[in-house]
């Protein structure tokens, strides 16, 4: 299994896919899972998905109430389109999986609403939000529940 979070640190609750990426990076969430934060979605991570039999999409949206997790099952864009685009989604990776690699797998995107996207800190809405949505990632990757909310990685939480 792969996990793409995806998003710019630097532009408010953009930032939230990247965030949960990092913080799925720091635990364990299964010895076949290899988790990728990165700023955006590009060609070289259609190999990626392709080796994996799931991969799990981590992004924010400005078209969801700030703070709403939403779980999407995806599949792959019926044309793969150009490669070399500013901003590649995650159905588009899934075609060049297709395409290039002759596999396409189970994916899963987890969306998070924001509200913030010019820059700055996350918003709290979002905030609140990323400790359930690292939770609802490590389940779907078959993780037993709630070993990350501790005080380590979320101050002011417990770990029941």
């Amino acid at each position: 299994m792969v996990i793409f979070g995806y998003g710019n640190p630097l532009r408010g609750d953009d930032a939230v896919g990247w965030l949960a990426a990092r913080k799925l990076q720091q635990h364990r969430t299964g010895d076949d899972v290899q988790v990728v934060a990165c700023h955006q979605l590009n060609p070289e991570h259609a190999e990626l998905a392709a080796q994996a039999e799931r991969v799990i999409f981590i992004d924010a949206s400005a078209e969801m109430a700030p703070g709403v997790i939403t779980r999407t099952e995806l599949h792959a864009a019926a044309d793969p389109g150009k490669p070399f685009t500013h901003h590649l989604d995650p159905q588009r990776i899934l075609a060049w999986a297709r395409e290039l690699y002759g596999a396409c797998p189970q994916s899963i995107l987890f969306t998070v609403g924001g509200k913030e996207f010019d820059g700055g800190e996350i918003s709290p809405a979002v905030t609140a939000a990323l400790p359930a949505l690292v939770e609802a990632v490590r389940v779907e990757c078959g993780a037993s529940p709630s070993p990350l909310r501790c005080e380590a990685c979320f101050p002011g939480t417990s770990t029941r």
